[in-house]
């Protein structure tokens, strides 16, 4: 009988404590939502308190790298003589005047490497490996570190705007010099994404919230919610992924309205933020895969045109096997970097691009 009791009693005791621990995890999921929710609830009027107003009011900056390149992770960075790229297999610099020639190359740095900028006739990048800035000179030589940690990060103006890892989650965006000293906190959000534009930051914070500030990270606004990755086409465009319409990417006008950038697929592609490649010049737009053989260059005045109605404007035919990463124009000549920091070049023999009817012959 007694034998019995204890074993309704132990029957008893293991429910009871399942349920303390369904409890335990339901309140802590209340609060991390909380959290988030109140996160959420700040982005907008939260400020940084800081009061750099040499770089708020400058006009003209010195960045490190453009923000076209900027926008697709800095592979390729480019001065008066020479093209930098880098990807999975380091960084590589090529001589512009020899650009057509075969193992002109010269390989400066063997990690994989991001985020290229030149400042100062130094080389500062990412080391994908360690998380850490480097920076050394272009020769490949002096490397010198300046901050570990990093998950993003972009030079201008004699300082270096970025984000960190802390505690295995997404930091908000601090500005330290330019040689790592003086760290500060401009904007205290969770930040996935950012990037500087003009005299702005530009990030999506929180919850899948598009907002942007000043270089201080002060005068905060919302652009945007429901937004799962964006980047800047130009002053007045965004491209950006709704998370409720997740198949289609859109375009943000500065006035605030929205315009949805054709269907879920075009040419048999389906088009995310990350299929477009964008340069000064031209918008390459390709597959997030990396098994296709077809990629189309655009001319920027006629990618909403190429977009929306399919017509004949000017679009050309690139074959290769690699992920595309970034893309540069020096003379007639277009320069692929693909995922592993090896370029292609593809001669676009000035503005004769291609119509549908060649571009059909050469696929055919």
């Amino acid at each position: 009988m007694e034998q019995e009791k204890k074993k309704n009693n132990k029957k008893i005791v293991i429910p009871v404590s399942i349920v303390a621990i369904i409890v335990v995890i339901i309140s802590v999921v209340i609060v991390i939502n909380s959290q988030k929710q109140q996160n959420n609830n700040n982005i907008g009027t939260t400020t940084s308190n800081k009061s750099n107003n040499d770089i708020v009011n400058k006009e003209n900056h010195i960045y490190g790298n453009t923000n076209e390149h900027n926008s697709n992770q800095g592979r390729i960075a480019t001065d008066d003589e020479y093209l930098y790229f880098a990807g999975k297999y380091g960084i590589t610099k090529q001589a512009k005047k020899d650009i057509l020639e075969f193992n002109t190359e010269q390989k400066i740095f063997t990690a994989y490497s991001l985020y290229l900028n030149l400042y100062n006739n130094y080389i500062y990048f990412l080391n994908m490996e360690n998380n850490t800035i480097y920076r050394i000179d272009k020769t490949g030589n002096g490397r010198t570190e300046i901050a570990s940690n990093i998950k993003s990060f972009y030079v201008i103006d004699n300082y270096i705007y970025y984000t960190k890892y802390e505690n295995e989650y997404m930091s908000g965006i601090y500005r330290m010099t330019i040689d790592g000293k003086n760290e500060e906190l401009l904007v205290d959000h969770s930040v996935s994404k950012f990037y500087i534009y003009g005299n702005c930051l530009y990030y999506i914070a929180g919850e899948n919230i598009l907002a942007y500030s000043d270089l201080n990270g002060n005068n905060e606004n919302i652009l945007k919610s429901d937004v799962n990755n964006f980047k800047m086409l130009n002053d007045n465009n965004i491209l950006y992924e709704d998370t409720v319409d997740s198949n289609c990417v859109y375009s943000l006008k500065s006035n605030g309205t929205s315009e949805r950038m054709g269907g879920t697929n075009y040419m048999d592609k389906q088009l995310t933020v990350d299929s477009f490649i964008i340069n000064k010049d031209y918008t390459l737009i390709l597959p997030p895969d990396s098994s296709a053989f077809k990629y189309y260059a655009v001319k920027k005045n006629y990618l909403w045109t190429f977009i929306s109605k399919s017509s004949e404007e000017y679009y050309y035919c690139i074959k290769g096997g690699n992920k595309v990463g970034d893309i540069e124009l020096i003379d007639n000549t277009l320069c692929i970097v693909n995922e592993y920091g090896s370029c292609e070049y593809t001669n676009t023999k000035g503005s004769d691009f291609m119509n549908e009817e060649k571009l059909n012959e050469i696929i055919n």
